[in-house]
């Protein structure tokens, strides 16, 4: 989007980013936090590696607030949804080429449709997105995260569409 279309859609979307929007995720990180004390617990016998624990930690807070799902990674710290988050900021070379164009030839890129990301990962959190949005929808589920922020607002703009 450009112009006033994105001006417009970005009005929409900055009250969900307000401290007191993320304060009301407080309970969903609450519970995550809960499953943070268990792991530490599970491994209290071994030495455990804070940084590894804080990103398990990490990704579980994220696909909770973030995309409405419990993704299970301090349980499964192999899961899908670990490894394609690290895949994201995974420095391998194309990534890093594919940024450097982004920045010295913005409209090339954006005249061929090149993506910020890989294609496969951009669709892998568009479907958990999509599904979690079904789901709550065909069975009345409201939860404090920013998937129900995002159902509110695409509910406000289907009913005043943005010109």
């Amino acid at each position: 989007m450009t112009g006033n279309k994105w001006r417009a859609f970005r009005s929409k979307m900055a009250p969900l980013f307000t401290s007191g929007k993320l304060k009301s995720m407080y309970d969903v990180m609450n519970e995550v936090g809960d499953g943070l004390l268990e792991y530490l617990d599970k491994n209290k016998a071994n030495e455990v590696d804070i940084r590894e624990a804080m990103g398990l930690f990490s990704m579980d807070i994220i696909g909770s607030a973030a995309f409405g799902i419990n993704p299970g990674v301090l349980k499964n710290p192999e899961s899908e949804f670990r490894a394609i988050g690290k895949e994201i900021s995974n420095p391998n070379w194309k990534n890093r080429v594919r940024i450097w164009f982004f920045f010295v030839f913005p409209k090339v890129a954006k005249f061929f449709g090149f993506s910020f990301q890989e294609g496969s990962l951009t669709n892998y959190f568009c479907n958990i997105i999509r599904n979690a949005f079904d789901y709550r929808e065909k069975n009345d589920i409201k939860r404090n995260d920013f998937i129900q922020m995002m159902m509110q607002l695409k509910r406000f703009l289907q009913n005043n569409i943005l010109e």
